[in-house]
């Protein structure tokens, strides 16, 4: 067996500050790493993750700091010139101005570090608004790596239709970008794991040829782990849907009012939400606990006008069916809303 350090393809995470870039690094890693916060500059330094490994190969991942005031960026770099001066500004730049030397770091990172670049834009903006983005995306070209834009902050999941037009209005704006090789929706939390293999697909179309055998193994490697977690999460809901659906709860007495009843299959059913919700988050690698708001309205899912006749209506069908509707919905997403189908107003986690 060779003792050589297994070779490493690298993409690097970059975009203008306080997009998103930690928030989807943590989701695609499936662990925390560095710091999220609702202020620009969270990231100072360049960092790299390893995603995956296979067979003497390992696919790296870098969080970098955001770009800033990207025109100034623009007019430094086409300026520079020569090593000796990049050099010399970034260590003027990191005591007289750090935010402006952290856009310099993530620069710098592309250039030596990346196989492919992800710029990752804020899809809530109109791509004619966002004004910096031109003056990043000739950053980009100046460097001369092959860049996949990535359409964050989408909002809840969607269907594949409003993902193709933003892809075809962002496309559209990015055309004059020769450093823009391609245009896809991949959001930190509304997505699944057949997006990140859609996004391995296009990312090895970028790569020489060479290296194919080497990403093939990887992006293999990939998918095998995201079924693993899809086929336990679909085992997880199951369990949780059969659960629900099997359990009973005797009146007190014969004729008496089913309000105690509900209430008891309310708080198991409840519980059982939960600690399933619990499991999904840690086996996507994220942490956290279920949130309140996903789990209140189960509360409100029993609605008796009148004494019910347990022979003729199925009152315990008629009790679970909301909370395994969301459920369901949980299924049809590949379980990865985390139980958030179970609640019309569930709020999205934000960056």
């Amino acid at each position: 067996m060779s003792d050589a350090a297994p070779r490493s393809i690298d993409l690097t995470l970059v975009s203008h500050t306080n997009v998103g870039k930690t928030t989807l690094m943590r989701t695609l890693l499936r662990r925390d790493i560095g710091e999220v916060a609702d202020r620009a500059h969270v990231t100072e330094a360049a960092e790299g993750h390893e995603l995956v490994a296979a067979e003497g190969a390992v696919l790296k991942l870098w969080d970098t700091p955001g770009f800033g005031d990207s025109k100034r960026l623009l007019k430094r770099l086409e300026a520079s010139g020569n090593s000796v001066g990049w050099f010399l500004t970034q260590v003027w730049d990191r005591f007289t101005d750090r935010a402006f030397f952290g856009s310099q770091a993530a620069v710098r990172a592309v250039r030596d570090e990346t196989d492919v670049v992800l710029y990752l834009a804020n899809a809530a903006e109109a791509p004619e608004s966002a004004s910096y983005v031109d003056a990043e995306m000739r950053i980009l070209g100046w460097i001369g790596k092959p860049v996949l834009v990535l359409l964050n902050q989408t909002g809840a999941a969607r269907g594949r239709a409003a993902d193709a037009a933003d892809e075809s209005a962002w496309a559209r704006v990015l055309a004059t970008h020769e450093a823009a090789h391609r245009v896809m929706v991949l959001d930190a939390f509304a997505r699944c794991w057949v997006q990140e293999d859609r996004l391995l697909e296009a990312v090895g179309a970028l790569l020489p040829e060479e290296r194919a055998g080497e990403f093939a193994r990887l992006r293999t490697a990939w998918r095998e782990r995201n079924v693993a977690v899809f086929e336990s999460s679909m085992a997880a809901i199951a369990r949780q849907m059969a659960d629900a659906a099997m359990d009973r709860q005797a009146l007190e007495a014969p004729g008496a009012k089913p309000e105690r009843a509900m209430a008891a299959l309310g708080q198991r059913l409840e519980q059982g939400v939960r600690a399933n919700t619990d499991a999904l988050i840690a086996l996507h690698g994220l942490s956290g606990r279920a949130a309140q708001p996903i789990l209140e309205r189960i509360e409100g899912e029993f609605d008796v006008a009148r004494p019910a006749d347990v022979k003729k209506t199925g009152i315990i069908g008629g009790m679970v069916s909301g909370a395994l509707g969301g459920l369901a919905a949980d299924a049809a997403a590949a379980g990865l809303t985390f139980g958030a189908g179970s609640s019309a107003h569930s709020p999205r986690p934000r960056p």
